[in-house]
């Protein structure tokens, strides 16, 4: 050891010493003074305050305003933007609404299903045909038959759930809770 190293160990041993020795110590240290005593806190009296008015009586809520009707076709349905054209015009033979030009079949079904749901109505199940064919009828299509397509046909899960996604609904297993999207699905996928 170098004469430092001794040094310091020397000084930290007499420290040491010195803290040992005032522990072995019997002597009282001093301690603070008692705190004062405080007098008892005032007795605390609320006023009696007089009772509260009654709530004055208010006028009834006035009616709700009467919205205009809306003319519903034959079948009922109202006129739908997505669907009909812009002329809101009738057809002479059946009496229901105008469809716009090029509108494709498979949405004309959903957009008048969710009316009808919307009005608290049943949708139309047309009913489904035996399956013999590759390809099969997009209107009676169900979700039982489009996994079985997906499955002859070997898709990727990426591309079905990408498919779903593109109609709001979140994978194929949801596709069973809104049937009218069934066919929608199956289209997106080539499988019709």
């Amino acid at each position: 050891m170098n004469k430092i190293t001794v040094i310091v160990l020397t000084k930290a041993q007499e420290a040491i010493a010195d803290i040992l020795a005032l522990d072995n110590q019997d002597a009282e240290l001093p301690t603070a003074p008692p705190a004062p005593e405080l007098p008892p806190a005032p007795e605390l009296h609320a006023p009696e305050l007089p009772p509260a008015p009654p709530a004055p009586e208010l006028p009834p809520a006035p009616p709700a305003p009467e919205l205009p009707s809306q003319e519903l076709d034959s079948e009922g349905l109202p006129w739908d933007k997505r669907i009909h054209s812009g002329g809101r015009t009738f057809l002479a033979k059946d009496g229901t609404w105008k469809l716009a030009r090029g509108i494709d079949s498979l949405l004309v079904a959903q957009v008048k299903t969710e009316l009808r749901q919307a009005q608290g109505g049943v949708p139309e199940v047309p009913p489904v045909p035996p399956v013999s064919h590759r390809h099969l009828d997009t209107n009676a299509l169900t979700w039982a038959q489009l996994i079985e397509r997906i499955a002859e046909e070997g898709l990727r899960p990426g591309d079905v759930i990408a498919a779903c996604n593109r109609f709001n609904v979140a994978n194929i297993g949801a596709l069973q809770d809104t049937p009218v999207l069934v066919p929608l699905v199956a289209k997106e996928l080539g499988l019709v």
